[in-house]
């Protein structure tokens, strides 16, 4: 098993790239799939356990932090936790590429319906992990949250905890024109924080040879508000939804769909797909970032300018 060391680091770091640019040369656009991911091992197989990835837009720093804090977790938990690949070095290449290594899981081909439910453990494992509303917003600083809700799935702003992404969501309720029922103010600094896969594609997940779940990407997970949370399972894909029913009964899901928080966040979602401006002309903390300048008075002409 490979050990990363100062020794080694810099051989590593070349063969990597290396191994990059030629998974780039031969699969760019290759039968219409284009992903920058790869084993090692298939390039150079005197690294069989490793697994990379990499991209330009700088998102892979913040994946390697949110990776290690996960596999943390897993590790303190034990045989209770998922499997989480290990994070084993993170680099800057030539034309600002960043480049991830972490350590290959080799998951089992099973049904379906075993992946789902292992998915939900998976989730389940997530969701007890409890944070609180003053943390930054996604528990990661200076990161853009990633969830359906926001224009083109994505937070256009790094709000600095729960109560001014609250504020962002009120701001685009407070925009819908003649809605058809009474809209309710989304309230979420009450509720609880708990980490949240908002990509939930069936990719995401494996079943290891022990049969314990896996965690395959933490790219999109962040800690979010519940209510958040429960619309990822509950609003996005069929996938997310048969992980929902493995989690809760048909009343509680029912429950969970119609409170009013959740019917609010969907009329949010429809406001901000059409939104020229996501940022709403709010900052960080959700407050108005240019707010309106006051005029003053017209002051009465003098008796010697008349």
């Amino acid at each position: 098993m490979f050990q990363l060391t100062s020794e080694n680091q810099e051989a590593l770091e070349a063969v990597v790239v290396k191994a990059s640019a030629e998974h780039e040369r031969v699969s760019y656009r290759s039968n219409g799939i284009y992903r920058r991911t790869f084993c090692l091992g298939d390039h150079d197989p005197s690294y069989p356990d490793l697994f990379i990835k990499y991209n330009d837009n700088g998102t892979r720093r913040s994946e390697a932090e949110m990776l290690q804090r996960i596999y943390t977790l897993a590790c303190n938990d034990g045989d209770a936790a998922p499997h989480v690949p290990e994070p084993i070095h993170c680099f800057k290449g030539e034309r600002a590429l960043v480049y991830l290594v972490v350590r290959h899981i080799e998951r089992e081909d099973v049904a379906p319906d075993v992946l789902v439910a292992k998915a939900a453990s998976v989730v389940q494992w997530l969701r007890s992990k409890r944070y609180t509303a003053d943390e930054p917003f996604g528990i990661q600083p200076h990161s853009l949250v990633h969830h359906r809700l926001f224009k083109d799935r994505k937070a256009p702003l790094p709000f600095t905890n729960v109560l001014a992404a609250e504020k962002y969501f009120n701001t685009a309720l407070n925009r819908i024109r003649r809605p058809v029922e009474p809209i309710v103010e989304i309230s979420l600094t009450s509720e609880d924080v708990v980490l949240t896969q908002s990509d939930m594609d069936e990719s995401n997940f494996g079943v290891a040879a022990d049969g314990r779940g896996i965690l395959f990407d933490v790219a999109t997970i962040r800690g979010l508000p519940l209510s958040l949370a429960d619309y990822t399972l509950l609003r996005t894909t069929p996938f997310a939804k048969a992980v929902a029913e493995c989690l809760f009964d048909p009343a509680e899901m029912e429950e969970r769909l119609g409170t009013p928080t959740m019917k609010s966040l969907v009329e949010v979602r429809k406001q901000l797909r059409w939104t020229y401006d996501d940022s709403l002309g709010l900052d960080a903390d959700g407050n108005v970032k240019y707010p309106p300048r006051l005029r003053s008075a017209p002051q009465p002409a003098s008796i010697e300018s008349a």
